[in-house]
């Protein structure tokens, strides 16, 4: 398998299961001090309620800054993924296709 192969697999994957990426930014003085602001992930959740269909969470620290980050990654309702752009995504593959094939 080619790279292209690899690449038109991977925008084929998600363009069939669209994901929708929120990032929360704290400082570790921000959550010893105030381990309350954990709540605006709640808070969030809870305000795109219906818009989602499940989550996942990842955490790591960012190597430059060194602050804790928490990635929340969300699978968008049925009716929500029939809205989400796929054409950006087609066009990549197409790209990748004629690249492969030259």
């Amino acid at each position: 398998m080619t790279l292209y192969d690899q690449l038109i697999e991977n925008l084929r994957q998600n363009a069939s299961s669209p994901k929708i990426y929120k990032f929360f930014k704290f400082s570790i003085e921000e959550l010893q001090d105030s381990p309350e602001k954990l709540e605006s992930i709640v808070e969030y959740l809870e305000k795109h309620n219906g818009k989602w269909e499940n989550f996942d969470i990842h955490t790591w620290i960012d190597e430059e800054t060194f602050k804790p980050i928490i990635m929340l990654v969300l699978t968008p309702a049925a009716d929500l993924q029939k809205h989400m752009s796929t054409k950006r995504i087609k066009s990549m593959i197409n790209y990748y296709e004629k690249q492969k094939n030259t």
